[in-house]
C-alpha cells in the first residue's frame, strides 16, 4: 500500500506564551499535540502494515476527539489521503459543526470536501462548494 505525503499537521496561529506559568491556551494546545501524535501513530502503522491496528487507532480519534476541529481536520485529510473518502467526509463534516468560530479550519474543511466531491465525480456539487467559498471571500 502507498501512502502519500500528508499535508503539514495544523499549526493553531498561536506559539506557547513566553511566560512559565501554565495557562488554558498551553494546556489546550498540549492535548491537541497528543491527539495529533495519536493520528501520526496510527498513519505509522499502516506504513508498517498492521493495516487493521491502525485504522484502529485512527477511529478511535475519530469518535474520542470529534469536538476539537483542529484535530478532526487533519484527520480528516489523512482519511482523504488514504482513499476512505467517506470516514475523510464524516471527519470535515464534525470540523464544521465544532469550528463555528474558526473561519480558516472552516475553509480548509470545506475545501477538503470540495476536493473529495471532485474525486468521486461529483463536479455540479464541488461547483457550487467552491463558488459558495469564492463569494464568501
Amino acid at each position: 500500500m502507498k501512502i502519500r505525503t500528508f499535508r503539514k499537521r495544523p499549526s493553531y496561529g498561536r506559539s506557547f506564551p513566553c511566560c512559565r506559568e501554565p495557562c488554558w491556551e498551553t494546556e489546550v494546545l498540549i492535548v491537541h499535540e497528543k491527539w495529533l501524535r495519536v493520528i501520526d501513530e496510527g498513519v505509522a502503522k499502516i506504513k508498517e502494515n498492521q493495516v487493521e491496528m491502525g485504522l484502529t487507532v485512527l477511529r478511535k480519534v475519530q469518535e474520542h476527539g470529534k469536538a476539537i476541529p483542529e484535530v478532526m481536520l487533519y484527520l480528516a485529510d489523512v482519511w482523504y489521503q488514504l482513499g476512505h473518502l467517506d470516514e475523510a467526509k464524516k471527519a470535515a463534516g464534525l470540523v464544521l459543526d465544532a469550528a463555528s468560530e474558526q473561519a480558516e479550519v472552516r475553509l480548509d474543511a470545506e475545501l477538503l470536501l470540495a476536493e473529495i466531491a471532485l474525486d468521486e465525480a461529483e463536479y455540479d456539487e464541488a461547483q457550487a462548494m467552491l463558488y459558495r467559498l469564492l463569494e464568501a471571500g
